[in-house]
């Protein structure tokens, strides 16, 4: 992928027939929820390769109380794959 194609687009680029469907819900779900998660996905290449990939997201929330804490809605996503 050049960064012009990949820049503003979500992981999906990289899905394809055989990336699992309930892996992908449980990132939602773990997103919705605002827990860690790490998940093992089949993705594809731009050239339509298959790989696996490990992604480990978590949530950043903000420092202290003040807006956020703990317990408030996470303000960014961090994932690594």
């Amino acid at each position: 992928w050049t960064p012009e194609e990949a820049v503003g687009q979500t992981c999906a680029i990289l899905q394809g027939p055989g990336t699992c469907r309930s892996a992908l819900r449980k990132l939602s779900e773990a997103v919705e929820a605002g827990t860690s998660l790490t998940v093992q996905l089949l993705n594809y290449a731009r050239n339509g390769t298959p790989f696996m990939n490990t992604l480990c997201t978590m949530p950043l929330r903000a420092p202290g109380g003040g807006l956020g804490g703990a317990q408030a809605q996470p303000w960014y996503y961090v994932a690594v794959c």
